[in-house]
């Protein structure tokens, strides 16, 4: 996917020669606000899977198709509170927003 190929280049890129681990805690189908509002039991459920705490070098964050009917302001709202969630559990993670495509008006009409 693109993220486990992303981090595999910073690896390569900064010759840290460490083993990278991939964790996603996604749930398909889900938008921002729900992220905002789910994230730390997602954290949660993600340690208690692995039985260890994880402390992530990097984050990716990607919510965008299920949020097409947001108002931009509300996306942002929702975001940050992500980040700021992020930021407050793991301070030395670096932090990625990815952004999602933008569907074309005339295919939502269909």
């Amino acid at each position: 996917t693109f993220f486990e190929q992303a981090t595999n280049e910073l690896v390569k890129k900064y010759g840290n020669n460490n083993k990278v681990n991939y964790y996603n805690i996604a749930l398909g189908g889900m938008g921002s606000a729900w992220g905002a509002e789910n994230l730390t039991s997602r954290v949660g459920y993600m340690n208690a899977y692995y039985n260890e705490t994880i402390t992530p070098d990097i984050i990716y964050v990607k919510f965008a198709a299920n949020d097409i009917r947001l108002s931009p302001d509300a996306y942002k709202t929702n975001m940050s509170s992500i980040v700021a969630q992020f930021k407050e559990l793991y301070p030395d993670a670096t932090i990625v927003l990815v952004s999602g495509k933008i569907n074309n008006e005339k295919d939502r009409c269909r």
